[in-house]
């Protein structure tokens, strides 16, 4: 691990019995917190959790560590070598790591245009729709999302922040029916799915 630490350190790796609650997904391995926990480290560094057998088959493992600041648990990239049966992830910190399997797919909490809507033609210019992934997360990319309107594919924005998929419309709608077609996936690649019909007049 060259260019991790600042000076040659001691670590080593404690399982823990109390530990955050893992509120979402299922839980597949002890805790296991990096120590010193309060080591400040100038890279990164990789980890690696080694699982059962009886896991091989399962999809959707991944390493998540504890995040003390929003108190939740966070998923890191990983990668699953079934082979020898080890998940590897990347850390910049000393925190606590499990492995989380993440069979959940992300909400689509709240559309405009929503489905059977009747809007005035100057109200629609623009399509807003709330997501909300509780475990993996949503990733920025373009690959995350299926934004088309009417047939055609459009090209949204992701504000991760307020967890909202967005589309500024170039030219006003024409009257009468429209469709949406949505759909979101989050960082295992669980997906979901949403039509929505308007009209505009």
């Amino acid at each position: 691990m060259p260019g991790t630490f600042f000076q040659n350190n001691v670590i080593w790796i404690d399982q823990v019995e109390e530990y955050a609650k893992v509120n979402h997904g299922y839980h597949l391995s002890p805790v296991y917190q990096l120590q010193p926990y309060d080591l400040a480290l100038k890279g990164k560094f990789q980890v690696g959790i080694r699982y059962s057998r009886d896991l091989v088959e399962h999809s959707n493992l991944g390493i998540y560590y504890y995040d003390p600041k929003s108190e939740k648990w966070k998923y890191s990239e990983t990668e699953n070598n079934r082979r020898k049966q080890i998940l590897t992830a990347e850390l910049d910190r000393m925190d606590a790591v499990t492995v989380i399997q993440d069979l959940d797919s992300p909400r689509i909490k709240k559309t405009f245009p929503g489905n059977s809507g009747r809007y005035h033609i100057r109200d629609v210019n623009k399509i807003i729709i709330e997501v909300e992934d509780r475990l993996s997360g949503i990733d920025e990319k373009e690959s995350s999302f299926d934004l088309i309107l009417n047939d055609n594919p459009l090209y949204p924005a992701y504000q991760p922040i307020k967890k909202t998929v967005s589309y500024n419309l170039d030219q006003p709608l024409q009257e009468g029916p429209h469709k949406i077609d949505f759909k979101v996936r989050d960082r295992m690649g669980n997906e979901s799915s949403d039509t929505i019909y308007f009209s505009v007049y």
